[in-house]
């Protein structure tokens, strides 16, 4: 993670408040906890839908307007 700040600073980017190791393995715990459950019930129920949310925006927004807007 610290790498991966400090490569943003150096592209002039912004980072978060919280990024520091501390605030990370909250984050981390807060998903075990929450999201990883929810997402293994919706992958039972075949209601799942996967998204690379590391690609860029583009096509991280045509890939949810594909899921939510049917054809």
């Amino acid at each position: 993670m610290e790498s991966r700040v400090n490569d943003t600073i150096a592209k002039g980017g912004q980072v978060r408040s919280d990024d520091n190791p501390e605030a990370f393995r909250k984050r981390l715990v807060e998903y075990r906890e929450k999201t990883a459950p929810l997402s293994s019930y919706y992958a039972g129920t075949g209601e799942l839908r996967v998204i690379n949310g590391m690609a860029p925006v583009e096509e991280v927004t045509a890939e949810i307007e594909r899921i939510l807007v049917p054809a």
